[in-house]
């Protein structure tokens, strides 16, 4: 059985695992809900619109950021700095599926220029004021395909002697493939 020794802080962990021939160095980010929206949301533009000043404010009167877009941009700043081998970005990454949402998460991707894993919650595929389906989740997917780079329902990545798998839950249940993939890669 492999040792495996797991320390952390406020902003970063350590996991050390027995038998690595290296280190390998990640930023994992999780629900950062970056709001990005133009014309191009047509009949969802003003919906999102509503939805920002809403939480922008419900923010402030709790004293945090109120936008989003802040605090990623200094993590990937700091990334820039890291000799990441992985950029990791699970789940509600975008608060709507809107193309300027995409448009600058693949931007931030590609300045970073280490691979990445990119899984989506429900957020990443739902507007605000849609109910969580799969049939929705289905129309979306072309759309966020400049994120997934490969099977947006699952995938895994091999770096450094680590096996890095993701699946999607932007619906929640895990489907018959999402199930046979997971127990695959744990062989």
């Amino acid at each position: 059985m492999m040792k495996v020794a797991h320390s952390f802080t406020d902003d970063s962990a350590v996991i050390r695992m027995e038998g690595l021939a290296r280190p390998v160095r990640m930023l994992h980010l999780t629900d950062t809900h970056l709001r990005f929206y133009d014309e191009r949301d047509g009949e969802k533009f003003q919906a999102c619109v509503e939805y920002t000043k809403r939480i922008e404010e419900h923010h402030r009167e709790r004293g945090t950021e109120p936008d989003p877009e802040k605090p990623f941009r200094q993590s990937m700043a700091q990334a820039a700095t890291e000799n990441l081998d992985l950029l990791a970005l699970t789940g509600d990454i975008i608060h709507f599926p809107s193309p300027a949402s995409v448009e600058f998460i693949a931007d931030q991707i590609a300045q970073l220029g280490v691979p990445a894993i990119y899984t989506s919650g429900n957020h990443d595929v739902h507007y605000t004021d849609e109910p969580v389906n799969a049939e929705i989740r289905l129309t979306r997917l072309a759309a966020l395909q400049p994120l997934h780079n490969g099977d947006p329902d699952c995938s895994a990545r091999d770096i450094g002697g680590i096996r890095f798998v993701s699946v999607d839950n932007s619906v929640p249940q895990l489907s018959r493939k999402q199930g046979d993939f997971v127990k695959a890669q744990l062989r």
